[in-house]
């Protein structure tokens, strides 16, 4: 920062020399100098960027008062182009001297060099600081590099840290640890900071990791508020100026990675530097994957995944995806319990706190706080979207089996039969702890216990009724694939030789042929011309029989009991509406009577207050105009 001293006015210019010699390794080097506001979230627009070839300087007008940041920057592979370009583009006022001795002695110059790696910076100058920042990667050939900074008022020159905490008087902490490694393709939460101010005011948070590592993209920074448990995301790995008020909790930073398909993210070193205007306490959190589940789809009709409970930590990272359906539409949020089942059979009234939705995964960062009173853990849950789970993965809602028909008789598996296989995993600090919510299961178990004690051994004889329908089941379809063909085909030849079987033929989809024949005490069923022959008995036909007169019978009572609730419906209205008509006519009738008091009332005291009405005036006699005689 180009600061002037006690006899200059702040906001003034100052016309400032700035001279950088280079001992460049194989790449080039550029400069670039920027205003520097500590609570900017981004880097700021440079207002010089000078590629550096061995010795060269430059004059600028920089306004007192004001901090600037220097950045030495090593050029990428590939930027020798890049930095002619530049070059050719500076404008006349920035002028490239060619001698190291031409801007050397001015008073109030500072001077700082970088030597090898691990040499320390030394600076020089008067209070007026200049903040150097960046400095380069260690190239391949060993290079080092010397900024001087020349001005009337005195100049200091010295790192960010340095500079911030002694000329800007900001708290400084540097904390540091090792990532969570993530493999291919796969989320993870790789590190966690928690900060906690002591007072209202401001805070930056900036995170570094290794530039060789994943590229930037792929990280996410998350604050997480200590009090609302509520979440914002940052671009880059810097939040900006945080404000915290008085008697705050604080808040939980989470960097998060999504790492590419055939690139891990191995276990590396980071660093993070907070600046504050009040005193803050900094620690890293340590964090543990505490759940990893990988499940398939249970049909349901709500299309839920799961619902979970979860211990209130701060700092809880939750990841739900559908590997094998990128395109399911989710929705993962947190649940407040409004009232616990009532009765056996029935499930936990809710409603929605928090959620967020995305197409293939969905991350949930940070959990509201339970409320006084309340149970301690929070309670989460998954659903695909009712369009997307219907229309795009055709998922069931039942179980299959229980969906699917006896062998032979139309029936057919339901979509969704191979399921669907989604993963959660839940990141936090240590104790965090994850479970399953069950409270619905032990509510059915509860009816099914209930039903059991009225009446005893119903669970035995359904399960023996079920397993016996099953194996009939199984054994009427092996039955009909060994011999369906034999007896189709001598169904099909008496009823051509006899002539006596009744046949009707309907069309079937795609425009087949359905054909139905009678004979005897069997009917073949043929569908299309490659459709396999179903055999029906006469028991099977007698017990269809009973199945279609008892639909028949239970439609008729349906249509019975819907008649009846309309007639009932229809005179609860006439009713209802002679109730409303007399009482619509008697409040007429009061509000008449009372207008017309209303009225006689106001005429008595028109009355009242009105003086007497004059008598007329009576004419003397001998006035007036005398007649002509």
């Amino acid at each position: 920062m180009a600061k002037a001293g006690d006899d200059t006015p702040a906001g003034s210019r100052l016309l400032t020399s700035i001279c950088v010699q280079v001992a460049r390794g194989e790449r080039p080097v550029s400069l670039g100098l920027s205003p520097y506001r500590w609570t900017d979230g981004i880097e700021p627009v440079p207002l010089v960027a000078l590629p550096c070839a061995d010795v060269s300087a430059f004059q600028i007008e920089l306004v007192a008062g004001v901090a600037y940041r220097v950045d030495m920057c090593v050029a990428a592979e590939g930027g020798e182009e890049q930095l002619e370009e530049l070059e050719s583009a500076l404008p006349p006022s920035l002028v490239r001297e060619g001698d190291e001795e031409g801007e050397q002695g001015e008073d109030g110059g500072g001077d700082k060099r970088q030597g090898e790696e691990g040499d320390a910076p030394v600076a020089q100058g008067g209070a007026g600081p200049v903040i150097q920042d960046g400095s380069p990667p260690v190239p391949a050939r060993p290079g080092f590099y010397s900024v001087w900074v020349g001005s009337d008022s005195p100049v200091r020159i010295g790192d960010v840290n340095t500079v911030a905490k002694e000329e800007l008087s900001l708290h400084v902490h540097t904390v540091g640890g090792r990532t969570r490694p993530v493999t291919a393709g796969a989320w993870g939460a790789v590190l966690a900071l928690r900060i906690q101010p002591s007072a209202a005011g401001s805070v930056r948070a900036s995170v570094r990791l290794p530039a060789d590592g994943l590229p930037l993209a792929c990280y996410r920074l998350h604050v997480i508020d200590g009090e609302t448990g509520a979440c914002t995301s940052f671009a880059g790995l810097s939040t900006g100026g945080l404000a915290f008020a008085e008697g705050s909790q604080g808040s939980t930073l989470i960097v998060d990675v999504k790492a590419p398909p055939g690139q891990a993210m191995a276990e590396v070193d980071w660093a993070a530097t907070v600046l504050a205007d009040t005193e803050v306490q900094v620690s890293a959190v340590p964090l543990e994957e505490v759940s990893a589940v990988e499940q398939p789809y249970v049909p349901n009709p709500g299309f839920r995944l799961f619902r979970s409970c979860v211990s209130c930590a701060g700092g809880v990272a939750v990841h739900v995806a559908c590997p094998g359906a990128p395109g399911a539409a989710l929705t993962l949020r947190q649940l407040q319990v409004d009232r616990e089942p009532e009765a056996a059979g029935d499930d936990r009234q809710t409603s929605v706190l928090r959620s967020i939705s995305g197409v293939g995964c969905v991350t949930l960062l940070g959990l509201e706080p339970p409320a006084e009173g309340s149970s301690a853990e929070a309670l989460i849950e998954c659903v695909i979207d009712a369009p997307c789970a219907i229309s795009t993965l055709h998922l069931p809602t039942r179980p299959v089996a229980a969906q699917a028909a006896p062998p032979g008789e139309g029936g057919q598996a339901a979509e969704g039969e191979a399921g669907l296989v989604w993963t959660m995993r839940v990141v936090g600090p240590a104790g965090l702890t994850v479970k399953e919510d069950d409270s619905y299961d032990k509510s059915l178990a509860a009816l099914a216990a209930s039903w059991e004690a009225a009446q005893a051994g119903r669970a035995a004889k359904a399960k023996a009724a079920r397993e016996a329908y099953l194996a009939q089941v199984a054994d009427r379809g092996a039955a009909a694939d060994e011999d369906g063909d034999e007896k189709n085909g001598e169904r099909e030849g008496g009823a051509s030789a006899g002539g006596k079987d009744r046949s009707e033929t309907a069309e079937a989809g795609g425009g087949e042929a359905a054909a139905v024949e009678v004979s005897g005490a069997a009917v073949t069923v043929r569908v299309g011309a490659g459709a396999e022959a179903r055999l029906l008995s006469a028991e099977e036909r007698e017990a269809d029989s009973r199945r279609l007169q008892m639909d028949v019978e239970r439609a008729r009572a349906q249509i019975a009991a819907n008649e009846a609730r309309r007639l009932a419906m229809i005179e609860s209205a006439a009713t209802a509406g002679a109730t409303q008509l007399e009482a619509a006519r008697a409040a007429r009738s009061a509000t008449a009577q009372a207008a017309t008091a209303a009225k006689t009332k106001c005429a008595q005291l028109v009355a009242a207050m009105l003086p007497p009405p004059l008598a007329p005036a009576e004419p003397e006699p001998g006035k007036g105009k005398k007649g002509k005689k």
